[in-house]
């Protein structure tokens, strides 16, 4: 979705992932939706990822302990970019994820819960479905600040 958004000459995407299996998996599923040419995969976490530039303008950590990169996400990001948290359902992981925002140039713009509820849709009656197993997780947008210091929390 980030590529088709982007474009081919929009700029580039850099991912970085543990899983040399998974980065096969997503490019080979990926170049059968769209142009894959600015998409830069490293297989390695984060820290091996360069930042070009001026910086990223967004870096989004899909992880179950975010805190543990939110520093590195802050030096990849430009000042003005924006660091997007998603973490599996516990308010302990987005509360130690703020905690550990406190020593970046990270402010806390928002946190939300995404909840997923299947309905079920039928011409005329569309309703939630009745076996309600509901799945959540945690989603948190920081943005990158320029050497400014907060003393909010």
């Amino acid at each position: 979705m980030l590529l088709s958004i982007i474009g081919p000459s929009g700029g580039r995407l850099v991912s970085a992932d543990t899983d040399a299996q998974a980065i096969s998996l997503a490019r080979s599923n990926s170049s059968r939706f769209t142009d894959a040419d600015n998409w830069e995969l490293v297989n390695s976490d984060i820290h091996s990822v360069q930042r070009g530039g001026d910086g990223f303008d967004a870096v989004f950590l899909d992880l179950p302990q975010p805190w543990d990169y939110l520093e590195r996400a802050s030096e990849l990001c430009r000042p003005g970019g924006m660091v997007v948290c998603y973490s599996p359902p516990t308010y302990n992981q987005v509360e130690r994820t703020l905690e550990a925002s406190r020593d970046t140039h990270l402010m806390l713009v928002e946190s939300c819960t995404l909840r997923k509820e299947n309905i079920i849709v039928r011409p005329g009656s569309t309703r939630p479905d009745n076996n309600v197993i509901g799945h959540t997780g945690f989603i948190s947008f920081y943005i990158r600040l320029s050497g400014m210091e907060l003393q909010s929390f």
